[in-house]
């Protein structure tokens, strides 16, 4: 079968013409339709980013407040420090007296009697000079061998013994090891 059109050629090229500028026409429609898609889509986007934005400027702004507290402790901190090496550098390195004086005293045998006991300690060195009177010999013996077995004695050594009306003399003298001195001691932050 023939296509035969009794119609005229410009009438041809019109509808030609109308047809192509139709069709044009929808495809510009879509392309359209199709772009404000992607703006819609592009705008929703931004928004959500937008709210995002807003939350971690929010979180933003509780952690600088929380690091604008933890300076002040940090100060605190610091001034805490300054304070300890003072006290450490004034405390220095002496021996804990209180607890020195108790283990010598507890080192003591029953057969032993002080007389006198001298302390002094200054520039990280000590020194005991110990005077008393025991029944025999070996209870001297056995105090020198107790204050040896110190942790916070030095060497230990017997200056004199004498025995004289039936008990014996004795002096006995002793380093005194530095002590700890002032421990600070730091609190953990808890969170």
């Amino acid at each position: 079968m023939y296509n035969i059109s009794l119609l005229p050629s410009e009438y041809r090229m019109l509808h030609q013409a109308s047809k192509k500028k139709d069709k044009g026409l929808m495809i510009s429609i879509i392309v359209m339709l199709g772009l404000f898609a992607l703006y819609l889509g592009l705008t929703l986007a931004m928004a959500a980013k937008g709210r995002e934005l807003d939350s971690i400027r929010n979180t933003n702004r509780i952690v600088e407040n929380r690091i604008s507290g933890i300076g002040e402790l940090i100060a605190l901190k610091n001034e805490a420090k300054s304070l300890s090496d003072m006290a450490s550098k004034a405390y220095g390195k002496n021996p804990e007296w209180d607890s020195l004086l108790a283990e010598i005293s507890n080192t003591v045998p029953e057969n032993i009697g002080l007389t006198s006991i001298q302390l002094s300690y200054s520039d990280g060195k000590g020194n005991c000079i110990v005077q008393g009177v025991s029944l025999n010999h070996q209870g001297v013996t056995d105090w020198i061998k107790a204050l040896e077995e110190l942790n916070k004695t030095g060497e230990v050594m017997c200056n004199y013994a004498q025995e004289t009306q039936g008990r014996v003399e004795f002096e006995i003298s002793f380093a005194l090891l530095p002590g700890e001195g002032f421990v600070f001691e730091e609190v953990a932050a808890s969170e």
